[in-house]
């Protein structure tokens, strides 16, 4: 059996879910930002009804993004 260490903040269907959504979304031709997919996993985190909901952290995303390898070639950065 595998114990998921304590410092995740979502579960793993809550990020299965996560990632399924940008898939989702960079398959319509729209390039989530990392403000986006905070706003998300906010969303995903507030579902649970605990008061004060968790957030993300100001890094959570790369974070997150450096975990799942199947979400990096999808993940879009802002040009100047």
């Amino acid at each position: 059996m595998d114990i998921r260490p304590s410092g995740y903040k979502l579960t793993q269907l809550e990020e299965d879910s996560l990632a399924k959504w940008i898939i989702s979304m960079d398959s319509r031709g729209v390039a989530p930002r990392p403000s986006t997919v905070t706003e998300m996993a906010d969303i995903l985190l507030a579902a649970r009804g605990t008061r004060p909901p968790p957030t993300g952290g100001v890094n959570w995303t790369l974070s997150f993004l450096k975990c799942r390898e199947e979400l990096r070639s999808r993940f879009a950065k802002r040009y100047d």
